[in-house]
């Protein structure tokens, strides 16, 4: 096991531009990560987040080429000297598009590829992929075809790929922007477990900063390619003022315990939610008691009754994927949309919104009879947008459609 204060990565004036820009994308970095570090990386879209772990895992300037100047060492040795093959023996990538890196038609070979390419023998390989599966709670994928999941899932096969193999240092990019509430709390679980062991190394870009306060031992906050601030959870949090100024939202917890600290509630300022669950308790105790004021939807209501005419009718929709799929995803919905209406889907990874949402906006066609119908008016379009996709469809004028499995 290396040495607790082994340095896994040193950059000394870092800066980088890519070929097609004028601009670099990062600037005069400087930046040193321990072995055993649990580092969270925040910052606003398009500060230089992602190039950094690019960087740091010698994707540049081995894949990617541009202009990089300054020092950038990895593992005690300057990155210029590496390359990719042995680089990928300690370090592995989470990146934020998981399309870009699932390489298998069917998910357990996904999971034992990068553990065949590394020589593992059968059972081992075997283990690890089981504990992967059982590690993001998808056993049920093994047999599934890749590129017919659900964004999330496509999002836990690409983690569950790498933690297979355990690399010395793991490098995640936004690894929970496609998943629901409790994947991200897996993922989330399985880097804490990581953490605790100090044999790994973490590096981790992500947008909710709750997360990061609770989990990283150090914080970096980056803004137009430099780093602004370096320090640990409670350092950042410290400064609401500084993470506003340079586009980032503050923790709703550590916003709560401001607003209470300026109301003249007398607490200790917590920054994860286990802190303030504990420091907040003896309040709510102390508190006058009585009951609770009623819920009331009045709100919603009135929302429901000044709304337009119906624009989306849609009864009955059932949809199956093809051979050799077979997944039923969407089961009997029925809905309906009015117009100035802002209607949310939620529901879990592979719950079926994504095939629900093509459905209704016109990209996929039922197999069962069902009915839709329209808004009357002329030049409606349906704009379809994904993390890494935006397509627009027109809808001239279509008032209403009955179709049926023949059709």
């Amino acid at each position: 096991m290396p040495h607790a204060r082994d340095t896994v990565f040193q950059l000394q004036d870092v800066s980088f531009r890519y070929p097609a820009t004028e601009k670099p994308c990062l600037r005069d970095v400087n930046l040193e990560v321990r072995s055993g570090e649990c580092l969270g990386i925040i910052g606003p879209t398009g500060c230089g987040k992602t190039t950094l772990l690019y960087l740091l895992s010698g994707v540049i300037p081995h894949w990617m080429r541009g202009e990089l100047d300054g020092s950038v060492r990895i593992l005690g040795e300057d990155t210029r000297r590496q390359n990719l093959t042995r680089l990928t023996q300690s370090i592995g990538l989470v990146m934020q598009d998981p399309e870009a890196q699932l390489f298998n038609l069917l998910v357990r070979d996904e999971l034992v590829f990068g553990l065949e390419n590394r020589g593992f023998e059968r059972g081992e390989m075997d283990r690890r992929k089981d504990e992967a599966l059982a590690r993001f709670r998808i056993p049920h994928l093994e047999d599934r075809i890749c590129f017919d999941l659900s964004g999330g899932e496509k999002q836990k096969v690409a983690l569950a790929s790498i933690y297979a193999i355990k690399p010395r240092v793991f490098l995640f990019d936004n690894p929970t922007s496609a998943l629901d509430p409790l994947g991200t709390k897996m993922v989330f679980d399985a880097i804490e477990e990581l953490r605790k062991t100090g044999d790994y190394t973490i590096v981790i870009v992500e947008d909710k900063i709750d997360l990061l306060f609770q989990h990283a031992s150090r914080m970096v906050l980056m803004s137009d390619g430099r780093i602004v601030l370096d320090g640990s959870p409670r350092e950042l949090a410290a400064r609401p003022e500084l993470l506003r100024r340079h586009g980032v939202m503050g923790s709703k917890v550590v916003e709560l315990g401001a607003a209470l600290l300026e109301a003249g509630v007398p607490i200790r300022q917590a920054i994860t939610l286990e802190e303030a669950t504990r420091e907040y308790r003896e309040l709510v105790r102390a508190g006058t008691p009585g009951k609770a004021a009623p819920h009331s939807d009045q709100g919603a209501q009135d929302n429901r009754e000044t709304a337009g005419e119906v624009v989306l009718d849609a009864s009955g929709l059932e949809f199956t994927y093809p051979f050799p799929r077979r997944v039923k995803a969407v089961r009997n919905v029925s809905m309906s949309m009015r117009s100035g209406e802002v209607v949310a889907l939620i529901g879990q990874n592979g719950s079926g919104k994504t095939t629900l949402a093509r459905c209704l906006s016109g990209f996929l066609v039922p197999q069962t009879a069902w009915t839709w119908r329209r808004s009357r008016r002329r030049g409606r379009h349906f704009t379809w947008a994904t993390c890494s996709k935006t397509r627009t469809i027109s809808c001239s004028g279509i008032r209403s459609a009955t179709r049926s499995p023949s059709d």
